[in-house]
């Protein structure tokens, strides 16, 4: 059983865990959207600024794509930062920015990050869009819930 202080302390460290991991995302999109105009460039034999020579269309569109996930990502980071006023909420509910701890892993409702680790501990991190969390949403330490196909018993809210 974990006691209040833990939980808060966890939480938070979780909390760290997703934006470490979303910023590390946001640096490799920026990158990766750099290195398409550089590569661009390159390859026409151009070292000027990448704007003033006509991009390759399907280059265009990578980027485009690139642009987008960036955006989305930007997005999720600033509701990361705004978990942190709540924070030291201890919650009884799913709901966004608690911990759920199931029989089958643990996932916090923050943003959409997958598999992170902390302290040599994993969780998922899962956007309150997510279909995953539409499922737990509202539920209580006690309850089940079924998600494709598979049943989860919630063991710990906070």
């Amino acid at each position: 059983m974990i006691y209040v202080e833990q939980k808060t302390r966890v939480k938070r460290k979780m909390l760290d865990a997703c934006i470490a991991r979303q910023q590390t995302l946001i640096t490799d999109l920026k990158n990766h959207i750099k290195s398409l105009f550089e590569n661009e460039n390159l390859a026409k034999g151009n070292l000027q600024d990448s704007l003033s020579t006509p991009v390759d269309p399907q280059i265009f569109e990578e980027a485009n794509l690139l642009n987008n996930a960036l955006n989305f990502a930007n997005k999720e980071l600033q509701q990361l930062h705004q978990l942190y006023s709540i924070e030291d909420l201890l919650h009884n509910k799913v709901e966004l920015g608690a911990a759920v701890v199931t029989h089958l892993g643990t996932f916090f409702i923050s943003a959409d990050l997958e598999e992170v680790q902390m302290d040599g501990e994993f969780f998922m991190g899962l956007s309150s869009d997510s279909p995953f969390y539409l499922a737990m949403k509202g539920k209580r330490i006690g309850e089940m819930f079924i998600y494709k196909g598979t049943s989860y018993h919630i063991q710990d809210i906070f």
